[in-house]
């Protein structure tokens, strides 16, 4: 709101957020990109060895379980810790 360079400012994030704009930056400081599209724009030497290549292997947490149950879990939790 109110931006006094809208248009710069847009510019960049559309570049800063694209593939190759993401890749460049993962190139330059080994973050991983993301989007996904930007992976098969990455050095060949950079790309296994950032956790984009293990996607397969990482576990993803349930934030709708951890929502739900996740006051229970650490009251019980707590509790065992005292004992």
């Amino acid at each position: 709101k109110g931006a006094k360079n809208k248009e710069a400012a847009m510019k960049f994030l559309a570049n800063a957020s694209s593939a190759e704009g993401q890749a460049e930056f993962a190139n330059k400081t080994a973050y991983a990109p993301v989007n996904v599209d930007s992976v098969a724009k990455l050095d060949k030497d950079l790309a296994p060895n950032l956790p984009t290549a293990y996607a397969q292997d990482q576990v993803t947490l349930d934030f709708a379980y951890w929502a739900k149950n996740g006051q229970a879990i650490a009251a019980r939790w707590n509790e065992w810790l005292v004992k």
